[in-house]
C-alpha cells in the first residue's frame, strides 16, 4: 500500500530543503572535508585514519564550525536580502518559504549551540568561536559594504576552518600556513569578482564596494596583481609538495589563473564575470579536496 505524506509532513520536508539551501549545505560538506582532511593528512601523520577518526573531539569540531558557518550563511542573507532582490531576484528564497524571524532565531540557535560545544572542549576554541561569531556578523552588518576591508575578512573567514582545526591541536606548520594563504588568496580574487557581479544592487543600495567606487576597469587593475601573486606562492607548494599528486593541481591552478587572468583583463562582456566566479570556486573546491594527496 503507497504511503502519502501528510499537507504538514509535506511542508516540514520543503521548509528542511530549503533551509538547508539557504545555508549552502553544499559549502558546509566542503568545509567538514577540509577540516577532516587536515587533521588526518597534515596535522596527525603519526597516527592511521581510523585513529584520528576514532577520536570523539574532532567531529564535534567540525559539527560546532559547521553549525557557525550556517549562522553565518543565515545572517548574510537577512541583511542582504533587498539587496540580492534586486541582483537576482528569482535566486532568494528568505521570507518566500522561510521567515525571517526563523532565520534568526536559527542563527541564535546554532551559535549558542557552538559556542557551547567549544566551552566544552577547549577554551581557545571557544574564543575563537567567539570572535568567528563577531566577524561573520560584522562582515554582514557592516563590512562587507566598505571597499577591499569586506573582502580581506570574508577571505580569512574563507579559512577558518583550517584555523578552528589548528587551534584546538595547538599545531601551525609552514605547509598549513601556506595552503591556507593559497587558498585565502584565491577567495579574496573571488570575492572583488562577485562584486563585480553584484554592482548593480551594491549601487542602488549604497554599498562602498571597490566595482562601485572605482568602476569595473580599475578593479581588474587591482586584480591583476593579486592573481599574479598565486604564481609564486602556487610554485612554493607546488616545489614543496613534489612529486606527491596534489602538487599537480598547483601547477595545473597557477598556470590556469595567469591564462584566465589576460581573459579576464581584456574582455569587454560582463556575463565573463560570473565565468570567472565559477572558475575561482572549482579552485577552491579542488584545493580542499587536494589535501587528500598531501
Amino acid at each position: 500500500m503507497a504511503t502519502y505524506l501528510t499537507s504538514n509532513q509535506r511542508v516540514f520536508v520543503i521548509k528542511s530543503l530549503v533551509f538547508f539551501s539557504l545555508v549552502r549545505w553544499y559549502n558546509l560538506l566542503l568545509i567538514a572535508a577540509a577540516q577532516y582532511l587536515t587533521a588526518i593528512k597534515i596535522l596527525n601523520p603519526d597516527y592511521t585514519m581510523w585513529q584520528i577518526l576514532s577520536m570523539p573531539q574532532l567531529h564535534w569540531i567540525v559539527f560546532s564550525t559547521a553549525l557557525i558557518i550556517a549562522g553565518g550563511y543565515l545572517i548574510n542573507a537577512f541583511y542582504d536580502y533587498e539587496k540580492d532582490l534586486a541582483n537576482h531576484s528569482e535566486e532568494v528564497i528568505l521570507n518566500k518559504i522561510i521567515s525571517k524571524r526563523f532565520a534568526i532565531n536559527a542563527y541564535m540557535f546554532c551559535n549558542s549551540f557552538a559556542l557551547f560545544i567549544g566551552v566544552l572542549l577547549n577554551l581557545k576554541l571557544a574564543l575563537f568561536y567567539a570572535l568567528l561569531i563577531f566577524l561573520l556578523w560584522f562582515y554582514s552588518h557592516k563590512l562587507k559594504k566598505l571597499p577591499l576591508l569586506g573582502n580581506f575578512c570574508a577571505s580569512f573567514l574563507a579559512v577558518s576552518a583550517f584555523l578552528s582545526i589548528c587551534i584546538f591541536y595547538w599545531d601551525i606548520n609552514k605547509l598549513i600556513v601556506m595552503y591556507a594563504t593559497y587558498i585565502g588568496l584565491i577567495a579574496l580574487i573571488r570575492e572583488i569578482i562577485k562584486d563585480l557581479e553584484a554592482i548593480k544592487g551594491d549601487m542602488l543600495f549604497g554599498y562602498k564596494t571597490f566595482p562601485v567606487l572605482f568602476g569595473i576597469k580599475k578593479t581588474k587593475l587591482l586584480l591583476a596583481p593579486l592573481m599574479l601573486l598565486c604564481i609564486p606562492i602556487g610554485y612554493f607548494l607546488f616545489a614543496y609538495l613534489y612529486p606527491s599528486y596534489s602538487a599537480i593541481y598547483f601547477s595545473l591552478s597557477f598556470t590556469g589563473i595567469f591564462v584566465w587572468m589576460f581573459y579576464f583583463i581584456f574582455s569587454t562582456d560582463e556575463k565573463n564575470f560570473r565565468k570567472m566566479d565559477n572558475f575561482y570556486k572549482l579552485l577552491i573546491v579542488m584545493g580542499v579536496l587536494n589535501i587528500m594527496f598531501v
